[in-house]
């Protein structure tokens, strides 16, 4: 065997991804991604006709104070879970995977469509700055808008390379999106302050504040509600958390920076584009109003003001701004679509095409996936980019409704009132954002167009279609539970389903009726018949109110028939609801009697064991029989075997009933490590194979977390790397990371040379008691219940494991946990033993001896009696027993002991009401005296529950002789004991 303390090892785990992300790189993927094409052309086209200067900055600063509320959500969200996947991730964990679902779909379509929107605003640029030197090649239009071959290659050339930069890892696209986002910012900078300059020469007019002619507050809750669209991307940061080489801690800061330079950079462009507007106009809502009579850089307000204040070298430096901030926002749209399509491969939801893994450990193939369906974009033209990019504000709306409602849930629990009051405000203005958008004439500035009603139904209808699929592939039922998801899909291919068919109908209608006006108009010309102005206007407004009829009842009849539509399918999934509550019941009932017959099985079994393993230790403890120590030590093993098999019994049980919970306490790390390697490292030198254990010599030597689920953990996995290894070596590996001053994460490798895994078997290994093909023809050890339990325990644990094996190659498993840190102090070079094997010449020492102690033992079995007194004969004890409670009581009251060793279940008066009736004793001796529960009923609460019940301390069946030695030296009286 090999014990080696080493170094940290650099080269991390191939299930975790590389933790190369700085403050400052993650600082530019969300500032990158909030801030994009849009942020030069909206403020004059859209915020400054209908709010007006003063409007626009009190809208943006609204909502980047509704962004920080939601971004404090986040931030809560990404330090209770900081893994690849965001939203998903948190939504799944804390409500379910059908949720977690519905987000991941929803901002897949916000990522990629903004990403593909940057793409397709390349050619544009040339097209405002340099005219038609791109617009070469086959011609056509799509909905008004012209599509040129040399435009549309350059925006295929723009996917492929930063597609290239994306595949690189991590450390590279991080470097570029910072690069680009600090362009990006000291460009609109530069910008700002110069037409700051140029307004000061004119008194910092920039009047009308407001646009003459329209409400003020109504397009400010306009601008509001683009919020989501304005400042989408800010959130991204949370599906990289696992590759950040800082503490998640830091995250707030970062995404506070990022957004109030968002409400900034629009604030910034707003007032520039207000600044200097084009002659002959004088202000620049008369230049705004009249803009459609120009062309090129002149049509942008923008544009417009950058070259009247700058000149040339200002749209030069304009355009490489531009570009920045397209750059940023196609690479980092790109890089956390990957993350949360990787997240989402992880949990079994994509096909395995996607997972394989290059050296980097990013799935090599999910990357070209995006850049290959992004390819044929730039041919459909800006138009349908737009229809598919307005729908993001609602993908968005989802997704920060989800992350409120689950960070309002988690802090309400945890008594955080912040963050629930946070999560409250976020969930509201989520709502408010959803249905601004999607409820037609909510506002006119912003109805969805037609054509994106048309959209939504199709990725409705596609995320339907993917969700059967999910199910229909899901053996561990996780999926198809919720019927408020499917109710959520259903309302929006219906809702929206009718929402388009009723603008078409509406487009439709508007066309008969200009139609009938044009030939009215043309007959009476026909006819020689003259109409004055005012018979015009009148037939116009008459021809106006019954069109306002028509849309008035066409609206009705949709609400109506969505209304009872939604109606119908709340009954029909209420009952569907009803229906799997009484299965769910049944099912229950089941686990109910299951885990009964499993936990009184558990007690029957572990109380033979006991004696079994009690008189074998005896055994070893009397013989100097080389052959029987052999012989008795493989009974100390198969014992041991029967045990965790029967621990797994009751840990599946409780996975079963989801009762299965955590017990964190303070433990030695070295310590844990040495009794955790016992059994496997025996049975490996058994087998005549290489027992190697490397762990990182600066792991800190106190930590907090559930010792005995990872101790179980470590065991099961050593136990079947040695089980399943014929010849060669068993290794475990153990380095950590720092992720604060508060908690590290373990990383830790079990390796094998053994017979390995085959794929099809890999598929297998979540499937409770579940056998692999590969492995039937090996002896009777291979009974077990697969990798269900360490997978769920490291759920539990937050933790994940990840497998590499080839069939005859061996196996690596590697899973990750995270645990607190009680001292930093390391382990240094010397902290794990060798062991002696059990059958070998050593003489057993007793602990203590205690020639004057006295104590009491009381159990039902007679068997279990010998082997406790024949355990503590060394000791010198005075040992009485007594085979049930009467007797036990009766024994107390006469004589004093200094200890009582009690079991639980006996006949008569069994071990609790002998407990009560001895405390409430006045006349008892032993009324105070310290009384240890003894029992076969096993379990991580076991101890707590007797506790609750009296007893000050708790041992589990079977009894090992150094722990019962052990337990009575922690009661005994000081002055008897006599240590060795």
């Amino acid at each position: 065997m090999v014990i080696e303390m080493k170094p940290t090892n650099k080269k991390k785990s191939a299930s975790m991804l590389q933790k190369n992300l700085s403050p400052l790189n993650v600082w530019a993927i969300s500032f990158g991604c909030a801030v994009g094409w849009g942020a030069f052309i909206m403020p004059g086209t859209t915020f400054l006709p209908i709010a007006g200067p003063l409007g626009t900055i009190i809208s943006m600063l609204i909502s980047a104070a509704i962004m920080l509320i939601i971004g404090v959500n986040y931030h809560f969200m990404i330090n209770h879970s900081p893994d690849a996947g965001g939203a998903f991730t948190y939504v799944r964990t804390n409500l379910s995977y059908d949720h977690g679902f519905l987000c991941s779909w929803f901002l897949a379509i916000v990522y990629i469509s903004i990403a593909w929107a940057n793409a397709t605003a390349l050619p544009l640029i040339f097209r405002y700055f340099m005219g038609k030197k791109f617009q070469f090649g086959f011609h056509y239009q799509i909905a008004g808008y012209d599509v040129y071959l040399g435009e549309a290659l350059l925006s295929v050339f723009a996917i492929l390379l930063i597609g290239g930069i994306c595949y690189a890892g991590n450390r590279i696209p991080g470097i570029v999106q910072t690069v680009c986002a600090l362009i990006m910012i000291a460009g609109i900078t530069v910008i700002f302050i110069a037409a700051i300059f140029h307004l000061s020469k004119n008194g910092f007019n920039i009047e009308p504040n407001y646009p003459p002619g329209k409400i003020p507050l109504l397009g400010m809750m306009n601008i509001i509600a683009l919020s989501p669209w304005a400042f989408v991307g800010f959130e991204s940061i949370s599906h990289a958390s696992e590759e950040f080489n800082f503490s998640t801690k830091k995250c707030l800061p970062i995404i506070i920076v990022s957004v109030l330079l968002s409400a900034f950079c629009y604030i910034a462009l707003t007032l520039v584009a207000a600044s200097a507007p084009q002659r002959p106009y004088g202000d620049w809502f008369s230049y705004i109003n009249n803009l459609g009579r120009f062309t090129g850089v002149n049509s942008i307000p923008v544009f417009n003001s950058v070259e009247t204040i700058l000149g040339k070298s200002g749209i030069r430096f304009l355009i490489l701004t531009i570009v920045g901030a397209l750059f940023t926002g196609i690479l980092g749209n790109m890089f956390v679509l990957s993350r949360l399509m990787m997240s989402m491969y992880r949990q079994n939801m994509l096909p395995s095409w996607f997972g394989h893994s290059d050296k980097k450990h990013i799935s090599k193939n999910i990357i070209p996936f995006i850049v290959l369906i992004s390819l044929p974009i730039p041919f459909l033209g800006r138009s349908v980019i737009g229809w598919i990019v307005d729908i993001s504000s609602i993908g968005a709306s989802i997704a920060y409704f989800y992350i409120s409602l689950v960070a309002f849930k988690i802090s309400k629990d945890e008594k955080n009132y912040i963050v629930t009051a946070t999560g409250t405000i976020g969930k509201l203005c989520s709502v408010f954002f959803f249905m601004y958008f999607i409820i037609p004439s909510f506002s006119s500035v912003l109805t969805l167009s037609t054509e994106s009603y048309l959209i939504l139904v199709i990725w409705s209808v596609l995320g339907f279609i993917f969700f059967r699929y999910i199910c229909r592939k899901d053996d561990e039922w996780r999926f198809g539970s919720s019927t408020v998801v499917w109710i959520m899909f259903l309302f929006l291919i219906f809702f929206t389903t009718s929402v388009w068919t009723r603008q078409i109908t509406d487009t439709a209608t508007n066309t008969v009726v200009e139609n009938l006006q044009d030939y009215h108009n043309h007959a009476f010309d026909q006819n020689g018949i003259s109409q004055t102005p005012e018979e015009k206007a009148h037939l116009d407004a008459f021809l106006d109110e019954q069109m306002t009829i028509i849309k008035v009842s066409q609206m009705k009849e949709s609400t109506i028939e969505n209304g009872l539509i939604i109606i119908t399918l709340i009954i029909v999934f209420s009952l569907y609801a009803g229906l799997i509550n009484r299965q769910k019941k049944t099912a229950e009932s089941l686990v109910k009697t299951k885990n009964k017959f499993l936990s009184h099985m558990s007690h029957e079994i572990r109380t033979p064991v006991n004696s079994i393993m009690g008189l074998d230790e005896m055994i070893l403890r009397e013989t100097s029989d080389d052959t029987i120590r052999k012989q008795a030590s493989e009974i100390h093993v198969a014992g041991n075997l029967v045990v965790s098999l029967v621990n797994d019994l009751l840990d599946f049980s409780l996975i079963d009933s989801g009762n299965l919970e955590l017990a964190e306490t303070e433990y030695d790390f070295p310590q844990m490590v040495n009794e955790t390697i016992k059994s496997s490292r025996r049975l490996a030198k058994a087998k005549g194979l290489a027992y190697e254990v490397r762990i990182d010599q600066d792991m800190p030597r106190r930590l907090c977390g559930d010792v005995v689920r990872l101790r179980q953990v470590y065991q099961k996995l050593l136990s079947n790397a040695v089980k399943y290894t014929n010849e060669g070596k068993v290794s475990l590996i153990i380095n950590f990371t720092k992720l604060d001053d508060e908690t590290i994460s373990m990383i830790s490798s079990i390796v094998d040379t053994g017979i390995g895994i085959s794929d099809n078997d890999k598929k297998r290994m979540t499937n409770s008691f579940e056998h692999l093909s590969d492995r039937k023809s090996l002896n009777m050890q291979n009974i077990g219940l697969g990798m269900n339990i360490i997978r769920n325990l490291l759920s539990l644990m937050k933790g994940k494991l990840e497998m590499e094996s080839e069939s005859g190659l061996g196996s690596n498993f590697t899973f990750t946990v995270k645990q607190k840190v009680i001292d930093w102090a390391p382990i240094g070079s010397n902290a794990l033993q060798e062991e002696i094997l059990p059958w070998t010449k050593e003489t057993y020492r007793p602990l203590f001896t205690s020639p004057n102690g006295r104590i009491l033992i009381v159990d039902d079995n007679e068997t279990n009696l010998t082997v406790f007194k024949g355990l503590l004969k060394q000791t010198l004890l005075t040992v009485d027993t007594a085979s049930d409670g009467y007797e036990g009581l009766k024994m107390s009251s006469k004589n004093e002991y200094d200890l009582l060793i009690i079991d639980h279940h006996m006949p008569g008066m069994d071990g609790v009401e002998m407990l009560n009736a001895l405390r409430a004793s006045e006349d008892n001796p032993n009324r105070k005296k310290p009384c240890i529960s003894v029992t076969a009923n096993a379990g991580v609460t076991a101890r707590d529950e007797y506790l609750k019940l009296g007893f000050d301390d708790y041992m589990s069946k079977p009894v090992p002789g150094k722990f019962l030695e052990e337990m009575i030296m922690k009661y005994m009286p000081p002055e008897k004991i006599i240590a060795n």
